[in-house]
């Protein structure tokens, strides 16, 4: 009985569970996917510091072909937008990328020709002045954590915080989180880490399973009778 519903945030990660989270809250809280939260922040910190708001990339496909192109790349467009959002929700830059793939990623194309692609996208977006939705979650992350008095006005915006399907985050979203919660501990995650499906794109399961280390001094409070599939689904 002690949350402000104005100072409350809630974060899922689709649109159709961020308009149900919207529906079913208390008037007053904030809701939205990680994307949108970060677009509203970012959106507000640049037009507060006179700034332009950067346009929102809709074309990558047409964008990552015209990079291509410019340094001859044999790369298939779908597999490098694949790998470049894998590289993004790992938090990693084009040079990184190329240390951490050559171990852990399998791909068609060789990962030095991907990270001289990578560059060149992102020699792109600065020139054309175009954010994708990757960067939107690093730059307001940069924003918040850059700023003294920009971070103590975000947190005193956002005082609880709540996380929807949180076996599903990657490390750019818990950065994003971390950035908001800076060591507070009104946060509660919830979730399931055996419904974690998301490790392909990026996600990081440990979040959940782990989530001592994560959030040292949490509580859990696990959820283990199941009423929506037989014991043999469950058993599965």
């Amino acid at each position: 009985g002690t949350a402000d519903a104005e100072h409350t945030l809630a974060i899922t990660f689709t649109r159709e569970a961020a308009a149900q989270l919207k529906r079913r809250s208390p008037k007053g809280i904030h809701t939205g996917t990680f994307h949108a939260v970060a677009f509203a922040l970012l959106r507000q910190r640049l037009t507060d510091l006179d700034k332009p708001v950067p346009t929102i990339l809709t074309n990558r496909f047409g964008m990552m072909n015209e990079a291509s192109r410019t340094v001859r790349s044999r790369a298939p467009i779908a597999e490098a937008l694949g790998e470049y959002e894998w590289m993004q929700a790992r938090a990693l830059t084009a040079v990184s990328y190329g240390d951490v793939a050559a171990t852990v990623r399998k791909t068609q194309t060789s990962t030095g020709d991907l990270v001289k692609l990578f560059t060149e996208y992102e020699k792109l977006k600065k020139l054309r002045g175009v954010l994708d939705i990757g960067d939107l979650l690093a730059r307001a992350t940069d924003e918040i954590n850059k700023s003294v008095d920009y971070r103590g006005t975000v947190h005193w915006r956002f005082r609880h915080l709540l996380i929807d399907e949180a076996q599903d985050m990657n490390p750019l979203q818990l950065a994003v989180l971390e950035a908001l919660r800076n060591g507070r501990p009104d946060v509660c995650l919830v979730g399931d880490p055996r419904q974690a499906i998301y490790g392909w794109n990026g996600a990081d399961h440990t979040t959940l399973s782990e989530v001592e280390r994560v959030v040292p001094g949490v509580t859990v409070v696990a959820l283990s009778t199941n009423y929506r599939c037989s014991p043999q689904v469950v058993h599965a």
